[in-house]
C-alpha cells in the first residue's frame, strides 16, 4: 500500500478528468489547461490523504503486532522516497508554468512593440 501513495491519486485524478470532460456538466471549454482543475485537484488531494491516513494506520498496526520499529523501515523508506518525489513533481511543475509564463509575457511584449512599430 506503501507504493500506491504517489500512483493512486494520480489515476484518481487522471479518471476525474475523464470523466469530467466526457460529460462537460459545467459546459466548460475543456481545451483549457485548468478546466475542472478544482474538482480534480480536490479528488488528488483527497485520495492523497486518504492514503496517508490509510499507511499511518497500517504503520500503527504493524509495530503494535511486531513492538519493534525494523519492520517498518522498508515501508517508511517507500512513503518518504514517494513523498519526496511527489513535491519534486510538483515544484518541477510550477518552474515549468512559471517558465512558460515568461515566456508568453516576453514574447506578447515583442508582438506588442513589432505591431505598435506597424501601426505608426
Amino acid at each position: 500500500m506503501a507504493s500506491l501513495i504517489v500512483p493512486l491519486p494520480i489515476l484518481v485524478i487522471v479518471g476525474v478528468e475523464l470523466v469530467l470532460d466526457a460529460t462537460n456538466p459545467k459546459k466548460l471549454d475543456i481545451t483549457q489547461e485548468f478546466a475542472y482543475s478544482d474538482a480534480k485537484l480536490f479528488w488528488g488531494f483527497g485520495t492523497l490523504a486518504i492514503m496517508i491516513a490509510l499507511v499511518a494506520v497500517m504503520f500503527v498496526r504493524i509495530y503494535r503486532r511486531e513492538n519493534d520499529l525494523r519492520p517498518l523501515g522498508l515501508p517508511l523508506a517507500v512513503v518518504a522516497l514517494q513523498l519526496l518525489m511527489w513535491i519534486f513533481i510538483l515544484l518541477v511543475s510550477n518552474i515549468t508554468s512559471t517558465t512558460e509564463d515568461d515566456y508568453r509575457a516576453a514574447s506578447f511584449a515583442v508582438e506588442l512593440k513589432q505591431s505598435s512599430v506597424r501601426v505608426i
